[in-house]
């Protein structure tokens, strides 16, 4: 059972599901399709990534620490289009955060109407422990 991080393929794969707000299917589809664009797309902004790469708690880690690193060098933006710029990759960062945590969520799902028997990781879970039973 394949416990990892997803990719930005694999959350591309999760919008297709319907279980994620539209302004988050957005900010995932964007990536994603910067992606299949350029090869890679900027995580917050800050760190390149390719859309098969794993997004682990690592990884947003250090595109939050890099972020931090360069608004303290830079002093913060220097004119209103700047200010724009960084609030919207604030804001996209954000909802990608809360995409990846509902990815997290559907992954682990108990059943419900939509999967009356759970993920495939609680399915696992419920073979190998006492889960519904």
């Amino acid at each position: 059972m394949n416990f990892d991080a997803p990719s930005l393929d694999k959350l591309n794969e999760f919008v297709m599901l319907g279980q994620i707000d539209l302004e988050e299917k957005a900010v995932v589809e964007h990536f994603y399709n910067n992606a299949q664009k350029n090869g890679y797309y900027w995580l917050y902004g800050q760190l390149k990534m390719t859309p098969s790469d794993p997004i682990t708690y690592e990884k947003i880690e250090e595109a939050i620490s890099i972020n931090n690193k360069r608004a303290y060098d830079y002093d913060g933006p220097c004119n209103a289009m700047e200010m724009h710029s960084i609030a919207d990759h604030e804001k996209k960062f954000t909802l990608l955060r809360e995409a990846i945590e509902k990815y997290y969520q559907y992954q682990y799902a108990p059943p419900d109407k939509t999967q009356p028997f759970g993920s495939k990781i609680y399915q696992y879970l419920a073979k190998i422990t006492n889960i519904g039973k």
